[in-house]
């Protein structure tokens, strides 16, 4: 899966695949699932997406990845911290524990809720 964006639009799609007949991209816009009951499936023109990678989402053109290392050149990590729900924070180097562990809490919550109808 690739995220891409609509250049005049700017609207997001995560792309699965690519039609080489009708030249589209097969995508999931969960926008559209949330509005119709799960069905989040559409097909773009490949011509009018830019890979994610490549844009600049300023005014959603092209951008190289020169011009993108030579801003970021200019940035500095200072922290990045991922904090679950009942304050227990993880380091970005550990997201996918910072996910799974919230996962939990919300199982539980959810349980718990269900035990308590």
């Amino acid at each position: 899966m690739d995220i891409m964006y609509v250049r005049k639009t700017g609207k997001r799609y995560e792309v699965y695949g690519y039609d080489p007949l009708t030249k589209q991209a097969i995508c999931y816009d969960p926008s559209q699932a949330s509005t119709n009951g799960g069905n989040g499936w559409t097909r773009v023109l490949m011509k009018t997406l830019i890979p994610e990678a490549y844009v600049n989402k300023t005014n959603f053109s092209f951008q190289s990845k020169t011009e993108r290392n030579e801003v970021k050149r200019h940035l500095k990590l200072v922290a990045a911290t991922w904090q679950a729900e009942d304050g227990t924070q993880f380091d970005h180097e550990h997201i996918e524990d910072a996910i799974e562990y919230q996962r939990q809490l919300m199982k539980a919550n959810t349980e718990a809720t269900d035990e308590g109808h």
